[in-house]
């Protein structure tokens, strides 16, 4: 295959993403792979909204829906939930406080 017909096969996100200097894994990416489960557990018509809100730039949206219905894991509070984490933390943070 000859990269002109292939630049033309890619649709416009996949070249915008291609674009992004981050390798973090973005949020349409996560849409993209979890496509067919999506569609099976709740149907076309869900995952055509959920893109409709990405175009729209409503990331946050379809971050917390596919965080309500478990397919990416929800991020970490701040502070931390653990309380003796969160006190090893303050400790740190006091020790360095008083050097200053």
């Amino acid at each position: 295959m000859k990269l002109k017909s292939f630049i033309k096969e890619m649709s416009f996100k996949d070249m915008q993403h291609l674009n992004k200097e981050n390798e973090e894994t973005d949020l349409y990416d996560i849409l993209k792979s979890k496509r067919h489960d999506i569609n099976v557990d709740f149907g076309p018509r869900t995952y055509s909204m959920l893109q409709q809100q990405m175009m729209l730039g409503n990331e946050g949206y379809v971050r917390d829906w596919l965080e309500k219905n478990a397919f990416i894991e929800q991020q970490e509070d701040w502070p931390p939930k653990d309380k003796a984490l969160g006190e090893q933390i303050r400790k740190i943070i006091r020790k360095e406080i008083k050097k200053l």
